[in-house]
């Protein structure tokens, strides 16, 4: 293995259960997940720290880690609509062009609710593409579509607990997930939620 792929193992792209962005970076983000046991079975929800970075190349999408095909599929389109708009948020031609975009997903027993990181995944490749910083308040949860809409998840309310255990009293998620808002118990109090229906309603609100 060469000392340039080590370091992009190592170094540039990564995602850790249970840790939240210390500081607005550039593509870096908190995202939420349902965690599972070894059994299989939903049992509690916490953050991840998203992150992505470019690469001199050809804009090409890389993945780091081993993730499932529903993951693959999510983070393509996400990487096909940020490369179709990420000029509207500042970005400029050539360094989409000649860029090639990392990005780590984990390995899909990773978490029980299948996958549910496209927005999350989405905001740090726009973020490294335009060179914003994404707000570190907040975290977020939600798939999207080719058309730019937020899609349904599941474990909301798991994601609520994880989000307020540590220390996020923000997130925003899908507007098909407002029923499941309830079910979250007693953290509704301390974790406020904005549903959102389309991407750009979820860029402009991470990004600076």
């Amino acid at each position: 293995m060469t000392s340039i792929r080590i370091s992009t193992l190592i170094a540039l792209l990564f995602l850790v259960s249970g840790n939240v962005s210390p500081k607005a970076q550039i593509g870096k983000i908190n995202g939420l997940v349902v965690m599972s046991n070894w059994f299989g079975e939903c049992f509690n929800g916490d953050t991840m720290a998203i992150s992505a970075e470019l690469v001199p190349g050809s804009g090409k999408l890389h993945f780091v880690g081993q993730p499932g095909s529903m993951m693959r599929e999510s983070a393509t389109i996400a990487f096909k609509y940020a490369k179709a708009h990420a000029q509207e948020y500042g970005a400029d031609k050539k360094t989409i062009k000649n860029n090639d975009m990392y990005v780590y997903l984990p390995d899909p027993d990773f978490a029980c609710d299948g996958p549910s990181a496209g927005t999350a995944m989405l905001c740090v490749m726009i973020s490294v593409y335009s060179g914003r910083p994404i707000d570190d308040t907040l975290a977020l949860t939600g798939e999207i579509d080719a058309d730019g809409n937020v899609l349904p998840i599941g474990g909301l309310p798991e994601k609520m607990h994880g989000a307020d255990k540590n220390g996020i009293d923000f997130i925003l998620a899908p507007e098909g997930n407002c029923d499941d808002w309830a079910w979250a118990g007693d953290i509704i109090t301390r974790v406020d939620v904005d549903f959102v229906g389309k991407v750009g309603e979820v860029l402009n609100r991470v990004l600076f």
